[in-house]
């Protein structure tokens, strides 16, 4: 279970435009950001102490690896499986 303290506001349409444009490099280039999808891509970043800005699970990666999340403070969302869905480019 993640905190309370780490969530962060439900998305925003803002928030979506630029989490999918980020799937350009154009975007990423002028953002300064670039996401990371999948399981075990996820752990390993926040393993690896690497910054994040904004962390997006599902109800099952929060509960499964909260201690992590919890240990590295990052701002967290629960979002359904659905929206990472519509999010990410990945299959």
């Amino acid at each position: 279970i993640v905190q309370a303290s780490l969530s962060t506001p439900m998305l925003s349409k803002n928030d979506i435009k630029i989490i999918k444009s980020l799937q350009n490099k154009k975007y990423r280039k002028t953002y300064g950001l670039f996401t990371v999808e999948g399981e075990k891509n996820v752990v390993e970043l926040l393993q690896a102490g690497k910054a994040v800005e904004r962390l997006l699970v599902s109800e099952d990666f929060a509960s499964r690896y909260h201690m992590l999340i919890r240990e590295r403070g990052i701002l967290t969302e629960e979002v359904s499986e659905n929206v990472l869905g519509e999010l990410g480019h990945l299959e």
